[in-house]
């Protein structure tokens, strides 16, 4: 039987979450919280081995990504993290 496919939201968070260094298990979290359907290993592996590096370069976290998808920054958050970066 054949899946349907990835709604862009679910593969937002999918290439989202892999790029940020979220682990198989927090994936599928992220996914269950949103309604989508888990994902098997198999294609986590894939996607993080194939698809995150062409996507996004040769990065394979991005902890920025992954500190605001787990801990939102507020604005005044986000204005002391970019005078941090400057």
């Amino acid at each position: 039987m054949s899946r349907k496919r990835k709604k862009p939201s679910e593969r937002l968070i999918i290439f989202g979450a892999i790029h940020a260094g979220h682990t198989y298990e927090q994936v599928n979290v992220l996914l269950k919280e949103a309604n989508f359907n888990s994902m098997n290993e198999n294609s986590y592996k894939m996607v993080k081995k194939s698809y995150v590096p062409h996507i996004f370069g040769s990065d394979k976290t991005n902890q920025k990504l992954r500190d605001q998808i787990e801990h939102p920054s507020s604005m005044a958050g986000l204005k002391k993290l970019k005078k941090e970066d400057e």
